[in-house]
């Protein structure tokens, strides 16, 4: 975010936290990406009597909306976020179905990123997290994902898979750089790596990475449009006998 759109978040958070304090009543953000989560945690101050919660509902949520309570309530009320299931109805003869596809089809009925939390998909049926004002339209629109015929339901809380699975990779890569690190894990040329950051579709912890330069920390979840998502584990890159550099990640399947 440029220094403008800095401002407006933080406003938009201020007026949430005046709007619990002057009404007494809850208040809540969209969801929000790590890093505006980061930014919330420092910008906003301490006010006597509202306390601020960021649920995402999975344990391991990664986008999270921010409650502001009055001082009578412990926890955000679980309405406000709703818990859905999206399999097709006759698994014999659906199609493979990836994040990219759910995704794509729940942006495709005109719905903004930031009304919908994390998406996992596990067993050709995806789960997701979102605000209640996007459950109609969801239900009604959302009939397939590609060819495959699709059945909405609302699950419950418990329901949910507990973590996003991930598995353990170990990639070949000379330094922490956000292109060489993108060109190891999807096998890309450095051109083309170079040319996923300057047509956008590279993002770090949920917002767009334009510099390929950037050295990336451990924790930092890359995600590369159309390929998939990947966290670092690893802080420095560890030396082979043979004298390799590898870098350990989670990638998320």
């Amino acid at each position: 975010m440029n220094e403008r759109e800095l401002q407006l978040f933080r406003n938009r958070l201020l007026d949430l936290s005046r709007q619990c304090e002057d009404r007494n009543v809850p208040t809540h953000s969209y969801f929000l990406t790590v890093e505006e989560q980061r930014f919330a945690a420092q910008c906003l101050p301490n006010v006597a009597g509202i306390r601020v919660i960021s649920d995402g509902v999975f344990c391991d949520a990664e986008r999270k909306v921010l409650f502001f309570l009055p001082s009578y309530l412990e926890e955000p009320p679980e309405d406000e976020l709703i818990c859905l299931e999206l399999a097709p109805r006759a698994p014999k003869f659906a199609e493979p179905l990836g994040h990219r596809d759910f995704l794509g089809a729940l942006m495709g009925l005109g719905i903004r990123r930031e009304m919908l939390g994390d998406l996992t998909v596990t067993e050709n049926k995806a789960q997701l997290v979102a605000l209640p004002a996007v459950k109609a339209l969801i239900e009604r629109e959302l009939t397939e994902v590609r060819h495959t015929r699709i059945e909405v339901r609302e699950i419950p809380r418990e329901a949910l898979s507990a973590v996003r699975r991930t598995e353990v990779r170990s990639v070949n890569a000379a330094s922490l750089r956000a292109d060489v690190l993108v060109a190891a894990v999807w096998n890309l040329s450095r051109t083309r790596a170079k040319e996923a950051f300057s047509t956008g579709k590279v993002l770090r912890n949920g917002t767009e990475l334009s510099n390929p330069a950037e050295l990336l920390r451990a924790g930092d979840v890359m995600s590369l449009r159309g390929k998939g998502k990947f966290r670092l584990c690893d802080a420095e890159p560890r030396t082979t006998r043979s004298g390799r550099l590898y870098v350990d990640i989670a990638y998320f399947v």
